[in-house]
């Protein structure tokens, strides 16, 4: 038992020295396997990372000189690379290119195009100019002209206004200030407005002395408003021509029977307007006018009125009066049968006579802008008639005013009023 004790020591001893012997070796061994399969992983990485490196650099490069090339397919050269995902990546990126290309090559046939059409467009644009410039020049030779035109114009308009003026002193001299008329008719008024400075309507007043029946001397007066063709000038020079026909039948010839002096005139304007001409040459022009003679003492009123619009109030009623159709002047249908009868009337103290040439009922204005009317004019009087002549006066001013506004004047205004 001592020597198998001993022979188990030995054994066990032995068996400790191999295991550890057995120990050192696997140790050595699995640092041995470890360097190696690190050495090998190593040596992998590296290779891997030089494939992944190589083939990203392909890309990229492939990708860096297509972006700086402009987009361009052509510098594309695709290099196979061991990796399937790169290789799928470049394919993709082909693809894409590809299709870029296509849109690229699409929109550059726009824009050459569209340069093309924007290269005409200014090509036109500069013919525009040219034309223009050319155009400028002319404008500012021809503005230079109508500079001097304008330069002539208004000093014609400055001689032409002057002209007026002075034509207006004249028809104001030649006139009846309304100062005569109140004279003999204390309570009137004269509203007398033209529509260029000269003014084709007038109004005239007389005083004279007629014999009676019992050979008594009795004072009369005869007072006559007129609307003459047209305004202004024309309407101004036919004005004249009625004045001066008047002034010779009343003063002259002595005639103051509204009728008579009516055949007279009428006679007198229709030879100075046809006389010697043919018919297509004679101005068919003339007035409508009325004509009265007052007897003061007898309170008598004879008329004749050639269209001349008229009302006459007594204690706010309208009393007619007779009114001939035709007018003063040549006419091309009636010359041969027109007659101007004398009308008398009795007034009484307190009658009103409004007389007024059509440029007050014919003026445009009003919320409508129509003609004010004959009748807005009956309305006007038989509102205003008891007031005095004077304040009446203001009245039609600022009616005709307010109704016409910022219109322009239609014609001249006339109009009277008379108490008697």
């Amino acid at each position: 038992f001592d020597n198998m004790a001993n022979m188990i020591k030995t054994i066990d001893d032995d068996l400790k020295i191999i295991e550890a012997t057995h120990k050192k070796n696997l140790d050595r061994n699995s640092i041995i396997v470890v360097v190696i399969l690190i050495t090998f992983l190593v040596a992998t990485i590296i290779i891997l990372t030089q494939i992944i490196t190589k083939s990203v650099n392909s890309i990229s490069f492939s990708f860096s000189n297509y972006v700086n090339s402009g987009f361009n397919y052509d510098v594309i050269h695709h290099k196979k690379s061991k990796i399937k995902e790169f290789n799928d990546i470049f394919l993709s990126f082909i693809s894409m290119a590809k299709e870029i290309n296509i849109f690229t090559n699409f929109f550059k046939e726009k824009v050459h195009e569209r340069t093309l059409a924007i290269n005409q467009q200014k090509n036109e644009i500069l013919l525009q100019q040219l034309k223009i410039e050319n155009q400028y020049k002319d404008l500012l030779t021809k503005n230079e002209e109508l500079n001097e035109q304008k330069k002539l114009l208004s000093l014609k308009n400055n001689d032409t206004q002057q002209s007026l003026r002075y034509a207006k002193r004249i028809q104001k001299a030649i006139l009846p200030r309304s100062s005569k008329f109140k004279e003999y008719f204390a309570d009137s008024f004269i509203f007398s407005k033209a529509k260029n400075v000269i003014s084709g309507d007038f109004y005239l007043i007389y005083k004279h002395s007629a014999k009676s029946g019992d050979s008594t001397n009795q004072e009369l007066v005869n007072f006559i408003a007129s609307d003459c063709t047209g305004h202004g000038v024309p309407g101004a020079i036919m004005s004249v021509l009625g004045i001066n026909t008047i002034n010779k039948i009343i003063k002259e010839l002595k005639n103051s029977d509204p009728g008579n002096i009516l055949n007279l005139l009428d006679k007198d304007i229709h030879q100075v307007l046809s006389h010697g001409k043919k018919a297509q040459d004679i101005v068919a022009d003339g007035m409508d006018i009325a004509v009265f003679s007052f007897n003061p003492q007898t309170y008598i009123l004879e008329y004749s009125i050639a269209k001349f619009s008229h009302f006459l109030i007594r204690n706010g009623e309208v009393i007619p009066l007779v009114i001939q159709k035709a007018t003063i002047g040549y006419s091309f249908f009636n010359n041969n049968i027109k007659s101007f009868a004398t009308s008398s009337l009795q007034l009484n103290p307190g009658d009103c006579l409004y007389l007024f040439s059509d440029g007050f009922s014919d003026q445009f204005g009003g919320p409508l802008n129509k003609k004010y009317k004959k009748n807005n004019i009956e309305a006007l009087i038989q509102k205003i008639h008891t007031y005095p002549m004077a304040d009446q006066k203001m009245f039609f001013k600022e009616e005709f005013n307010n109704w016409k506004k910022t219109n322009k004047q239609t014609d001249d205004v006339l109009v009277m009023g008379i108490r008697f």
